[in-house]
């Protein structure tokens, strides 16, 4: 707070619309918030005046005090927040703030700063900050029984019983039962191997809904990496015993794989699936191997254990560079030795339970927003001629031909009137009218301009709202004049989508005066859209589309006036997904709308592709990680993905890759969407149809 030295608390229930303000109790500032395992942390500057204060006190009350600070973490419970852990010491009048955390098992990692300085004399303005990073043990929530729900679990696999490890020389010496693992390297002389192998059978996944993290932990007992050599670990794809050497996996006449018609142990690592880190000095050091043990557990993937190397394949005594490199063995002392630890979260999920645990819900994964990743409206396209030569407009509202277009990709959305009209006259009527509309048309409803003023207004708000909470799936649009109330509708997800009437260019029966608008005014309503979150929800209709000789004089919109204009709005906002045309018989002029919206929206987008599993695909094990692969055009970057389980949005990444649990779909053909998303928000998608099959 700038006006006193206490902080507040904002509270909200969903739809989050209304927020109350009442005192935190506690002085707060530079403040983050985060929730690990059910239990909220509040992170911020703490201030320790001398003598106390209370929190309610005006900054203007307090001088003269001895002012500390610190970087306390409180818990939010019951709506009070509690000390949990100071960070830091108390002592001096330090700036200590702007705290950040990420959950590391059972415990956070948090960033935070300390000026350098006591806030005085030449360092109010000028100053150092030292950046600490502290590990905290996460405060089991009430629902936790140590390792229970959240169903948290944690596996330790240790020990003689459960390891098997060993390293292998490019000599062709060996060793499975020293204490130490050798991976070092020596110049023209010789290079080493790490094997490791950790039993898996005590752990049941079926379980187990998720495996939220593996590491493996090694302590380093010897390091010298002048070069900054990177250690890889990467699982194997072919058995091996104790008996392997440099030459042979079983100590036979058996080989490694074979490539270019060579054999060599580094060919045995699977590259799709490594860990890597760069290490300089002794110590624990741990690698994540999440990716590599999902797999083992979940996906079928065989265990043949793990390969730890700083070396490239070796054939003779070649000069690759010189590293010490060796690990503390499974026969070292017990606090030393190699670990696997597998964090295990929550319960196989319920099919039944499949939408209600989707991020957002649409009508079909045949139609937009999932087989297409945009919108392009077009009103009014006139005839199934016209139709079939607009082969990228993917939406349109009120269209007598709705049944012929959802087989060919096109949405069409059904009307709902936005008032007022005589046989809508209370709020309840409201919402019955438009959750019955959204029961009778199973792709949902465009409500259509309103002009509901003052407390008739939030009517409108209200019935969306109640269309949505008992139709998630529908598809709810509506026609947008820059209205703020409906901006924050569509910001809070009750509207899908916002179409707003950018009409410039008028039909000539139709006054400009009143109607038409300019760019500054589309951009306003733009402007409305993003101040509310929903800009990623809002298309700009233009229009009109009409014959040229059907505008009023020296007013006609031509396809180059179009094509500046779409490009103009994707400069002023690119994460609009897409553009709208209104349509008054303009047949040529919609030819080139919808060409220029192929121009602009589809031609820059990247190119993705569903890699595995492949199209068709009977799918039987528990979990399948589904990849893609995203180029990107124009030295543009790929920023991330958008997975979609048929009409379910089911999670969005940076990298391109999802695991599915099988478990909570039904058995049966399904379809797997994934869209990609460069850095000019430009998207494209990728679909496959599988099968999936109980195990």
């Amino acid at each position: 707070s700038q006006v006193t030295v206490g902080g507040a608390i904002l509270e909200s229930l969903p739809p989050y619309a209304k927020w109350t303000e009442r005192p935190a109790g506690v002085h707060l500032s530079g403040q983050a918030v985060h929730t690990f395992g059910g239990v909220t942390y509040l992170m911020g500057r703490y201030l320790g005046y001398d003598p106390p204060v209370p929190a309610s006190t005006p900054r203007s009350q307090v001088g003269g005090r001895r002012l500390d600070q610190a970087t306390m973490i409180y818990t939010f419970e019951s709506g009070k927040l509690r000390p949990y852990c100071l960070l830091g010491p108390l002592d001096g009048n330090h700036d200590s703030s702007y705290a950040a955390a990420v959950e590391d098992g059972d415990d956070m990692l948090v960033v935070f700063h300390r000026a350098a300085h006591p806030y005085a004399g030449e360092f109010r303005f000028k100053d150092a900050a030292d950046i600490f990073l502290a590990r905290v043990p996460l405060k089991p929530s009430r629902a936790d029984s140590a390792e229970k729900v959240s169903g948290h679990t944690r596996i330790v696999i240790q020990g003689a019983d459960d390891v098997i490890d060993g390293s292998v020389s490019t000599t062709n010496a060996a060793s499975f039962s020293q204490p130490t693992l050798k991976a070092n390297g020596y110049a023209w002389s010789s290079y080493e191997t790490v094997l490791m192998r950790f039993k898996l059978d005590r752990i049941a996944p079926s379980r187990h809904g998720r495996l939220k993290k593996a590491v493996l932990r090694l302590h380093v007992v010897s390091a010298k990496n002048p070069k900054k050599k990177i250690t890889t670990v990467a699982p194997t794809d072919i058995a091996w015993n104790h008996k392997a050497n440099f030459r042979s996996p079983l100590g036979n006449k058996s080989t490694w794989p074979v490539r270019q018609e060579h054999a060599n142990i580094n060919y045995a690592m699977r590259p799709g699936l490594v860990s890597r880190r760069v290490i300089e000095k002794p110590g624990v050091v741990e690698f994540d191997v999440t990716g590599i043990v999902e797999r083992w557990l979940f996906q079928d993937m065989d265990n043949l254990g793990l390969m730890i190397t700083a070396s490239p394949p070796i054939f003779g005594q070649p000069d690759q560079g010189s590293w010490l490199l060796a690990f503390a063995s499974t026969e070292a002392k017990s606090k030393y030795r190699p670990a696997l630890v597998i964090d295990l979260q929550g319960t196989p999920p319920d099919p039944a339970e499949a939408n209600k645990n989707a991020l957002a819900l649409f009508p079909s994964a045949q139609l937009a927003p999932v087989r297409d990743p945009y919108h392009f409206v077009y009103y009014s396209v006139g005839s199934q001629k016209m139709w079939k030569q607009l082969p990228t407009i993917n939406m349109t509202t009120y269209d007598s031909f709705g049944t012929w277009l959802a087989p060919r990709g096109v949405m069409n959305l059904a009307w709902a009137d936005g008032g007022p009209v005589d046989w809508l006259r209370t709020k309840a009527a409201y919402s019955t009218y438009y959750t019955g509309t959204a029961r009778n048309h199973p792709l949902g409803f465009c409500g259509h301009e309103s002009n509901l003023q003052g407390e008739q207004a939030g009517w409108l708000s209200d019935a969306f709202r109640a269309a949505k909470r008992s139709y998630p799936d529908r598809f709810l649009a509506y026609y947008y004049r820059g209205e703020s109330h409906m901006a924050q509708l569509a910001g809070e997800g009750h509207v899908d989508l916002l179409i707003q009437e950018g009409y410039t260019h008028m039909y000539k029966k139709i006054p400009r005066k009143g109607f038409a608008i300019g760019m500054a005014g589309i951009k306003h309503r733009i402007d409305m859209a993003r101040k509310h979150g929903a800009i990623q929800r809002h298309v700009v209709m233009l229009g009109h589309i009409c014959k040229s000789n059907e505008y009023h004089p020296g007013h006609q919109l031509t396809a180059e006036k179009i094509d500046q204009m779409i490009g103009e709005l994707r400069r002023y906002a690119p994460e609009m997904p897409g553009i709208g045309f209104y349509g008054l018989g303009g047949e040529t002029l919609a030819l080139d709308c919808d060409r220029l919206a192929h121009k602009h929206f589809v031609a820059p987008a990247p190119n993705v592709l569903i890699q595995t599993p492949m199209f068709g695909q009977t799918l039987t094990t528990p979990h399948v990680t589904i990849q893609a692969r995203a180029t990107p055009k124009d030295k543009r970057k790929i920023t991330g993905y958008r997975w979609f389980i048929d009409n379910r949005l089911v999670a969005t990444t940076k990298t391109p890759e999802y695991t599915w649990d099988l478990r909570g779909d039904h058995p049966g053909h399904h379809t797997v969407t994934v869209h990609a998303i460069d850095n000019g928000w430009n998207r494209a998608a990728s679909q496959i149809a599988v099968r999936v099959a109980r195990p």
